[in-house]
Parts: C-alpha cells; structure tokens; sequence
C-alpha cells in the first residue's frame, strides 16, 4: 500500500506555501518543516488509515486526492471531505495524540507529505504563528461540522 518515494524540495516548499495551513510560514520555517517530512505514494483505493487507529502523523496531498469519511446508516460512509493538493489531514490526531476521528482513503494514486508527531509537536513548540494558524484551521473545520449537524437535524426534523 505504502512505498516511500523521494520528491524534490521544491515540491514539498510549493505545496507548503499554497496550503491554508503552511502558506503563513516564512521560507525558513517552510524549508525546515519539509525537512521534517517524508514522502508517501498511495495507490488509488489504498486505504490510509482508519478510524480509531492511532494516529501518529498528519499529512499534505502532493499530488492526488484523499476522501475522509466516517461510517455511516446501514453501511454507507459519510463523506466529511474530498482534499487536493496543498490540503492537510490527520492533524487532530497529531495534536491530542488520540485515535484517529474518520477514514482517510486515496482516491487515485497519490503523493503524501507525512509529518510525524514529535517532529510537528517540536515545530509547535518554537512557532507560536503557526500554532494560531492550526486553531484557525481546526476551528474552520469545526464551524463547518457544526453546520452540517445543524442542517441534518433541520433536514431529519422534517
């Protein structure tokens, strides 16, 4: 499923300075991030990780598209996102060290940009800016959360 594969720098710094998450980094803070990472090739339908497995890790798409679903009524998944390039997942994991929340699957074959956790939690720990960028990603993601309960319980009320 997993086969580490090499990508340039300057893959890495351009998908790091379009991503909402990285793009507010200076260039050092960008080069020693993608320093920090390892390059993943997904095959398409590979599954990434699970939910409730641990997480260790959170991840960039490179290249590609990753589906992050949760189980839903009489089997059918839930679809929480489509991510491209430049997006991040797996970050929630990351932070509190708990299992993962949702399925992360690729939808074609797929580059990922795999940051570990003591090496993102080092990071956090000298770059004040960027942890206030990750709370505003995670409370993005949770005002939309919010409204899509809202709107399912509107829907279901019906």
């Amino acid at each position: 499923m997993f086969a580490p594969m090499d990508t340039s720098a300057l893959s890495a710094d351009r998908i790091l300075q379009t991503s909402s998450m990285f793009r507010t980094l200076d260039a050092a803070g960008r080069q020693e991030l993608a320093a920090r990472a390892r390059t993943l090739h997904v095959d398409a339908g590979a599954v990434i990780f699970k939910l409730g497995d641990p997480g260790h890790s959170m991840m960039a798409v490179l290249q590609g598209s990753v589906r992050i679903s949760i189980p839903g009524p009489a089997g059918k998944d839930i679809v929480l996102a489509d991510l491209t390039a430049g997006n991040v997942f797996g970050e929630i994991a990351v932070l509190d060290s708990g299992p993962r929340t949702a399925t992360a699957t690729a939808l074609q074959k797929t580059a990922l940009l795999v940051f570990d956790r003591r090496e993102v939690q080092a990071f956090l720990r000298k770059r004040a800016d960027f942890c206030v960028t990750l709370l505003e990603l995670l409370a993005t993601r949770l005002r939309r959360s919010d409204e899509r309960i809202a709107q399912s319980a509107s829907a279901s009320a019906r």
